[in-house]
């Protein structure tokens, strides 16, 4: 019996510890850690929408959009052994970073994932694209979405992740190592989900052994941001934003943003 007891001290005090942890770091230090080509950030807190060229260290908050031009790939570290990179011309929105319930949509793009496992916090993650929900619940993962292909979802060698399609057409459909499904229209609908083996993701694994010695050296640089310098980075962002809506935006830029706009209508229909 006194056994019994110390068993239970000692698990209500690793819950209470846990709970502190969880009160101090409720949210994500989620932040741009590497960029390379054409990267632009629009922030959720700006006086007026708005893009910029990103930044190493760029803090992200909820509402925060990341886009990547055709030469564009941007790595997002959300700690130093959860990281997510967005491949060429992809358009990525920051939904909650929430520990206990993060949520990120891609609207267009790829993304590949290597996270920590995420039981180790007693969280969920989500990623929403436009025809699809992925509920995240093992560490390896890629999203593509394709006007053409429609997404597709995949596990790589780690983990498992839930897929359902938007609206709840169909229940869920869970993906394990080696893995991947397809989510697309047909008619109108969204036709059931068929599970396979990695095929269209599979062209992602260059980029995922990436990530994995990107974690390894982050975890061993990995500086938490101080508030102060979070605001100063964001601060200057929002300079750079008005002094692009003042001077209008270059003729290349121009053109990007006509394509996007061209894309979204399409999407919309």
């Amino acid at each position: 019996m006194r056994r019994f007891g110390i068993v239970m001290a000692a698990a209500g005090l690793a819950l209470c510890l846990r709970s502190a942890a969880s009160a101090e770091e409720p949210a994500w230090d989620a932040r741009l850690t590497s960029i390379s080509g054409d990267v632009r950030v629009s922030l959720s807190d700006a006086e007026e929408q708005g893009e910029s060229a990103a930044e190493a260290d760029t803090p992200l908050s909820a509402g925060d959009r990341v886009l990547t031009g055709p030469d564009g790939k941007a790595e997002i570290a959300l700690e130093s052994e959860s990281l997510i990179e967005l491949g060429p011309n992809s358009e990525f929105v920051v939904g909650s970073l929430d520990r206990t319930d993060s949520s990120f949509t891609l609207s267009f793009g790829h993304l590949i994932a290597k996270l920590r496992s995420l039981a180790s916090f007693e969280g969920r993650l989500r990623v929403h694209t436009p025809s699809a929900v992925a509920a995240v619940r093992g560490t390896e993962f890629g999203v593509d979405v394709s006007e053409q292909e429609g997404t597709a979802i995949g596990v790589f060698d780690e983990g498992e992740v839930e897929v359902s399609s938007q609206g709840a057409e169909f229940p869920q459909t869970r993906l394990k190592a080696g893995e991947e499904t397809e989510i697309v229209s047909v008619g109108g609908r969204i036709a059931p989900l068929r599970v396979r083996r990695l095929r269209r993701l599979e062209r992602f694994r260059v980029g995922l052994n990436r990530l994995r010695g990107r974690r390894a050296f982050l975890r061993a640089h990995w500086r938490a941001l101080p508030p102060a310098r979070r605001q100063e980075i964001r601060r200057r962002l929002h300079e750079r934003m008005r002094e692009i809506r003042r001077s209008g935006p270059r003729p290349e830029r121009r053109r990007r943003l006509q394509q996007r706009a061209r894309r979204i209508e399409r999407r919309s229909r």
